[in-house]
């Protein structure tokens, strides 16, 4: 995907290789979650489903931990965030005055690497959902926005919202590809 391993350390991306290639399995209070006990009778365990830890931090507080499971899957999310992971919007450098708003934290993360300090980037998750508050801060901040949603139907459906809310951002697609990191 173009992520230098200095961009792989600042970031944290790690990756779950279970046990044997095979998911962990955890009790939930060993990640400071609650218990929850099944139907019947026994506790529910935590699910770290084998591949790439995307963690996410706000002022060195781990916010998130995300993992992208390797292809291919039998079943289940592409993405699974783990429980007691807050879903608030990703915002890499949100001191820069020139922002770039992506789909992936992946992309967020190769995107920040790139700009080298011009710009920072937000990920959203998908192209439907909106910026969070405190994203929305940091976007109102801006001198600059470039959309660069994925670029598919779905991105282009997401764009008028964009436009509306705000009318100084610019539609950047990728020069090749769906995404900044096929691109």
């Amino acid at each position: 995907r173009g992520i230098q391993e200095s961009s792989i350390a600042r970031y944290g991306l790690g990756w779950n290789p279970g046990n044997n290639g095979k998911d962990l399995f955890r009790a939930r209070e060993s990640w400071g979650l609650s218990k929850i006990v099944k139907k019947d009778g026994r506790a529910q365990a935590l699910w770290l489903p084998v591949g790439m830890v995307i963690p996410f931090f706000i002022d060195g507080r781990l916010q998130r931990v995300r993992i992208r499971r390797p292809e291919p899957r039998d079943m289940g999310p592409k993405y699974y965030v783990v429980p007691g992971s807050s879903m608030g919007t990703m915002v890499l450098e949100p001191e820069r005055k020139a922002q770039v708003v992506v789909e992936s934290e992946l992309d967020a993360i190769l995107i920040a690497q790139e700009a080298d300090g011009l710009a920072g980037a937000v990920a959203l998750g998908s192209a439907s959902t909106k910026p969070d508050d405190n994203a929305t801060g940091v976007l109102k901040k801006s001198l600059q926005i470039l959309v660069a949603l994925d670029f598919d139907g779905a991105g282009a459906k997401a764009w008028p919202w964009w436009k509306d809310n705000f009318p100084d951002c610019e539609r950047w697609p990728v020069p090749k590809g769906k995404d900044p990191g096929e691109a």
